[in-house]
């Protein structure tokens, strides 16, 4: 979904949207982010998801871009992550 979607399923034009987010010292943006580290975390500690699959359900282009993302958030790599994780 886009911020556009999101507006419309909760009966709001996007600009205020935005607004109410902001109220709330947030953004799209962060929340869409918050919601694919956990839910890429999720993932990884629970599941035998290939990282191409786990890529695509959390939305990134290119397994790349994840792997940025994911070491951003915690510092190592998915591999790594998913490694401790399920010990």
């Amino acid at each position: 979904f886009d911020q556009e979607q999101i507006a419309a399923r909760l009966g709001k034009n996007p600009r205020t949207l935005r607004a109410d987010l902001q109220m709330i010292q947030t953004s799209y943006e962060k929340i869409l982010a918050q919601y694919r580290e956990k839910l890429s975390r999720k993932l990884l500690a629970n599941t035998q998801e290939s990282l191409d699959q786990i890529v695509y359900l959390t939305g990134f282009s290119e397994p790349s871009a994840f792997s940025r993302a994911f070491k951003r958030w915690t510092g190592e790599t998915p591999s790594a992550y998913r490694q401790r994780k399920q010990k």
